[in-house]
């Protein structure tokens, strides 16, 4: 089954009589199936059920009923393409059959005609879907005295198909409740296997002498390959150990250090946003200074040039005084008559003397200025290298933060790997003992299925540690007092139990947490992992009010991103009960239906509307 990461739903098609097919396209990762009311969402749902062999008759004592399609959209056909090692499995079914085809490219599954239920001359559906997701048959216990059934996919859907009737219950959303028979015994059996993968020979009563014995010595080689799984996990923690130990500090000590850097960091950033701010107030001086040093620098080339002409003019002066009759310019070239010129002598000085006065005023105005520029510069170039030294102060700083980070985290890890030694080391006491009493065992007799003796205090842990962790990233304070309960085999908050005080709207986001918790437990411990979770109105009846920025809805949709990287999670819910942000349309594959004739697309049914 760890090839289950590689089985999803692909499409679903529903057809009638005259009707247009209708079909969404499914994909790996998170889907999310919004709208409002009466569009088809739940029907969805109920074409899962009735392709894994759910029974679509009314009738009293039926597990089925609320998944009964009715005939009242025309569409009486549906399909669902699976796809398993890219190849594409197709499951249809009438609404009126009792028959679902299977048409299969997949080498590992046969094609042909099942039964959901047994009827002559029919394959059971069950055996085209343990194939479909590489399960080989094997009997499991149903009550204590040792009754059994086969495996049956269609009574463990329950754990990945989580139907809006359900979802807001008050019994244990991992237990399958059924109106025909004590289902808890059967349950609990399909738990056990996919965590810890149990051999369940010795509590079936129809074992004869030489079962129990094979299985007898099966049990024997289970408890010698656990022991020496232990011994292996233990000398590989020793080793773990060994290399983060050298760190003699303690967690008080190194938390105080990291206390320390941060602030300092922070003092370093502080100090750069000042110097930066010096540096951008110094460049905009520099650049109105510049303005004015090009302006100052035309001035006087404008000066020289006017004292350059009045020295020409007073030159040219003495000259016609000697030469008084006519003669040309020597710039212009016009005529020049004795009678155009008309200079006063002391005029010309005193202009000459006005305009080397300004260029001298200009000359030490453009003198004071070019040194403050010169010298700002400096300064900047100054306050740049501070600059640079501070932010290597804070790369050195950032550095030491990340090594006493990790030293916290190793520290960490140091404590779970001794829990984890003594865990094992108690658990290989144990087993050990079971090892001696079964070598010993003088008569083989058969053993009373108690299944709840057989979930270890490790699973209630990681269970409860699991839930309190979702709880948390979806913003509710009240993760602090959960727990999943050993007693109640199911969540508790403030010791009670998850109905107590909560209306249907927490109940189901408690039993969609639980859902959750159990399968990143499967996911990182489990012997087998479920490849695809589809949940109908997870947050149903959930009234917090207004979406707040960071709303438990919300951050709870966030979450299922996080939650569908290894599998395939199929959300069903009223759009009005979370928010449709841009990372889930960027992240997920959003199916979104309007009840409207004209905008999107109005339901499920393209040729049907209420």
């Amino acid at each position: 089954m760890n090839e289950f990461k590689n089985v999803y739903f692909k499409k679903i098609i529903a057809n009638g009589p005259n009707k247009i097919e209708s079909s969404i396209e499914l994909s790996k990762g998170l889907n999310i199936i919004c709208g409002p009311s009466n569009t088809g969402k739940t029907l969805i749902f109920k074409i899962f059920k009735l392709l894994f062999g759910s029974s679509n008759k009314k009738g009293t004592n039926n597990d089925d009923a609320l998944f009964i399609i009715e005939n009242d959209s025309g569409y009486t056909d549906f399909s669902l393409v699976i796809s398993k090692n890219n190849d594409n499995i197709i499951l249809s079914r009438n609404i009126n059959s009792d028959i679902i085809h299977v048409e299969s490219q997949s080498i590992d599954v046969d094609s042909g005609d099942y039964s959901y239920t047994a009827k002559k001359g029919y394959k059971i559906i069950n055996d085209a879907l343990l194939q479909i997701f590489n399960i080989n048959p094997f009997k499991v216990p149903t009550t204590k005295d040792g009754s059994s059934t086969f495996f049956s996919l269609k009574f463990l859907d329950y754990l990945f198909f989580a139907d809006e009737d359900r979802i807001d219950k008050a019994y244990q959303i991992l237990l399958y409740k059924s109106s025909r028979y004590n289902s808890i015994s059967h349950s609990f059996a399909n738990l056990l296997y996919l965590i810890y993968d149990m051999d369940f020979t010795p509590f079936l009563r129809e074992s004869d002498e030489n079962k129990i014995k094979t299985s007898k010595n099966a049990l024997e080689k289970y408890i010698d390959k656990k022991i020496d799984d232990n011994e292996s996990e233990i000398a590989s923690l020793k080793n773990k150990l060994n290399i983060l130990l050298p760190n003699e500090d303690n967690s008080d000590i190194i938390q105080k250090k990291l206390n320390e850097v941060r602030i300092t960091i922070n003092k370093k950033y502080e100090e750069t946003y000042k110097l930066e701010k010096i540096i951008n107030s110094l460049n905009k001086k520099i650049e109105s200074d510049e303005i004015l040093i090009d302006r100052l620098e035309s001035l006087s080339i404008q000066y020289k040039s006017d004292i350059e002409r009045l020295n020409f003019i007073a030159t040219g002066t003495d000259e016609f005084d000697i030469n008084m009759c006519e003669h040309e310019c020597p710039y212009c070239h016009s005529r020049i008559h004795e009678n155009t010129i008309c200079i006063n002598p002391d005029d010309l000085k005193n202009e000459v003397k006005s305009a080397i006065d300004n260029l001298n005023d200009v000359s030490n105005t453009l003198h004071t200025l070019i040194t403050e520029h010169n010298f700002d510069e400096e300064k900047i170039k100054s306050y740049k290298c501070e600059v640079f030294n501070i932010e290597q102060s804070i790369f050195n700083l950032i550095n030491e933060r990340k090594h006493l980070e990790q030293s916290l985290k190793n520290l960490d890890e140091v404590l779970e790997c001794k829990k984890r030694i003594k865990y094992l080391s108690e658990n290989n006491n144990l087993l050990q003992k079971d090892l001696f009493e079964i070598s010993n065992q003088t008569k083989n007799e058969r053993i009373d299925f108690v299944p709840t003796e057989y979930f270890t205090p490790f699973f209630y842990q990681k269970m409860t540690q699991n839930i309190k962790d979702i709880m948390r990233f979806c913003n509710d304070t009240r993760y602090t007092t959960a727990e999943f309960s050993k007693q109640e085999f199911d969540v508790s908050i403030r010791g009670q139990s998850k109905s107590a005080n909560n209306g249907k709207g927490f109940r189901s986001f408690l039993n969609s947490i639980t859902l959750l918790s159990f399968k990143k437990f499967l996911d990182q411990y489990g012997k087998h992992q479920l490849p695809i979770y589809v949940i109908d109105s997870p947050l149903k009846n959930l009234d917090i009010g207004e979406l707040d920025e960071d709303n438990i809805k919300d951050n709870f949709f966030k979450y299922l991103i996080e939650a569908s990287n290894n599998c395939q999670i199929i959300i069903m819910e009223n759009t009005n009960n979370f928010t449709l942000t841009e990372e889930l349309r960027k992240k997920a594959n959003i199916i979104e239906f309007t009840r409207n004739l004209k905008p999107g697309r109005y339901g499920f049914l393209l040729d049907y509307h209420d």
